[in-house]
């Protein structure tokens, strides 16, 4: 793997020192979630949530009733069990991810570098505003057992997929797609880990970075970016 890391790593060398690399970090405040939610959503909701404050093994099916302000015998109604409820959630998860990055321009060469920027600054946003959602990517999975591993797996690799479907020009190195779902799903779980995930808005642009460098080369992917964060600030 050695000649295909570097050639990774040596996508991103710039002539000069990135202009990326003096942008402040801000760290907005969490968005509310402004939506009136049936039992269902409660309950898929209320699942993850716990799931992220007390961790899976702790859960109970009553615990996620008594959450989402329903009685057990809805929760039955609804799921067989709680494994079937924590995979619904991470299933609806998912869907809301796809949605987030479903930007029509993905799929034309000619708005590409732009609909990958307005697709991750969607993704981060969502992520900002649902930390618990966060938290599930990041290591939730991992204690719900082997099919919700393998839902985050998949999901990972459909983002990357749908991000670079209009990519101009093949990319400059091999690992392309499984460094760019490195990268998004890491800074996801980097901020996770760390206590919060408000300040993923702000990272959206260097994710841009990384999904368009190994596609367009180093120096006009931090043009891109950097020209639409001033026309933005203007």
């Amino acid at each position: 793997m050695a000649e295909h890391m570097l050639s990774w790593v040596m996508a991103f060398k710039t002539e000069s020192p990135s202009p990326l690399a003096g942008w402040p970090r801000s760290l907005p405040a969490d968005a509310p979630r402004p939506r009136v939610e049936d039992e269902r959503a409660r309950v898929l909701r209320s699942a993850l949530e716990l799931a992220a404050l007390e961790g899976y093994a702790n859960m109970t099916p009553m615990r996620i009733a008594d959450e989402a302000g329903v009685s057990i015998d809805t929760f039955f109604e609804l799921f067989d069990n709680m494994e079937a409820c924590t995979l619904a959630a991470v299933e609806q998860l998912g869907e809301e991810v796809r949605k987030a990055v479903s930007d029509p321009g993905l799929a034309s060469a000619a708005e590409w570098p732009q609909a990958v920027r307005r697709a991750l600054a969607a993704l981060m946003r969502y992520f900002a505003s649902h930390p618990a959602n966060a938290q599930t990517i990041a290591t939730g999975v991992f204690a719900m057992g082997q099919r919700a591993v393998d839902m985050g797996a998949e999901l990972a690799r459909e983002v990357a997929t749908r991000l670079t479907a209009g990519a101009p020009a093949q990319p400059l190195t091999a690992l392309a797609k499984e460094g760019i779902e490195g990268a998004i799903w890491h800074t996801i779980y980097s901020q996770a880990s760390s206590g919060g995930t408000s300040a993923l808005p702000e990272l959206s642009d260097y994710l841009a970075y990384v999904v368009l460098a190994p596609y367009l080369g180093a120096e006009d992917a931090a043009s891109i970016v950097t020209e639409s964060r001033a026309s933005q600030a203007a």
